[in-house]
């Protein structure tokens, strides 16, 4: 066990009311996704981002989807044809890095999909702290403590993808841009910081929240993380229209075929910016 393994089993330990799920990083056949978000974290420490012993394959058993239902996993040409969309990872000897990772249920969905994207284009196993139906005041205090734990030898990515349940329930804007500003600072010395934004066009009257104010927590993080270096916000909805059919019903969560393309999104943009760093 790594350092990096140790320390991160002790950081994301779950609260009295939550329990931690371990995830395979390929889907198991028969395992409902549903029936795993139910026990509110979802939770993908695979050696806690040590070493693989080589990229896996990707899924090739039915994916789970958020209904339930059983879905084929897209071919590998459609992920190939995403990437050529989204360039990411670059051809060559492959960059072993290090991913931590924290998102709502958007995430916790694609979990199989960030899995197998990630251990492929890094070498290495990412640890993924995804809790269902959670907002980024849910995710503040875990990642300031996982930056102090990581102080002295921080990963080189770190992913957010938070903000969705903060348009959902309407939260305060001062409250929200506070807890931006407090997750921005304890990521401030991981080389490489993507920010997904949230999803503002084509969701659901079903989340009457996200559609009324995914605009005003989308300007938040815009005014707090488009100008420090070393993050990169990207801009979800802009993704979403060049792939509308990735979603469910609700316009929302993604389908097998969109998990895969969105873990390939993040991934090659993890890829790209750790490729440029000195």
């Amino acid at each position: 066990m790594t350092g990096f393994e140790a320390a991160a089993s002790t950081v994301f330990q779950p609260g009295s009311a939550v329990t931690i799920q371990q995830i395979p990083p390929r889907h198991v056949p028969g395992v409902t996704w549903r029936t795993l978000t139910a026990l509110a974290v979802l939770m993908l420490t695979l050696t806690g981002c040590g070493d693989a012993p080589g990229p896996p394959a990707r899924p090739a058993a039915p994916a789970p989807s958020t209904t339930g239902a059983t879905v084929p996993v897209p071919s590998t040409t459609a992920a190939e044809t995403d990437l050529a969309a989204d360039p990411g990872p670059a051809t060559g000897p492959p960059v072993r890095w290090r991913t931590a990772m924290w998102g709502d249920s958007i995430a916790a969905d694609a979990v199989w999909a960030l899995g197998a994207a990630f251990t492929e284009a890094s070498g290495r196993r990412p640890s993924l702290a995804l809790v269902d139906r959670s907002t980024i005041g849910d995710h503040v205090a875990g990642i300031e403590r996982f930056s102090r734990v990581f102080a002295a030898d921080p990963p080189e990515v770190a992913v957010v993808a938070l903000g969705t349940g903060d348009a959902r329930d309407n939260r305060p804007a001062g409250t929200v841009r506070s807890e931006v500003t407090r997750a921005r600072a304890a990521l401030r010395d991981v080389p490489c910081v993507l920010w997904v934004d949230v999803k503002a066009a084509g969701v659901n009257g079903i989340y009457p929240g996200v559609v009324a104010y995914a605009g005003w927590v989308n300007v938040v993080l815009r005014s707090e993380l488009d100008d420090p270096p070393g993050i990169e916000r990207l801009d979800m909805t802009r993704w979403a229209a060049r792939h509308p059919d990735a979603f469910l019903a609700d316009g929302l969560h993604l389908n097998a075929d969109g998990a895969v393309r969105y873990a390939w999104w993040l991934a090659g943009r993890a890829q790209r910016c750790v490729e440029a760093l000195p």
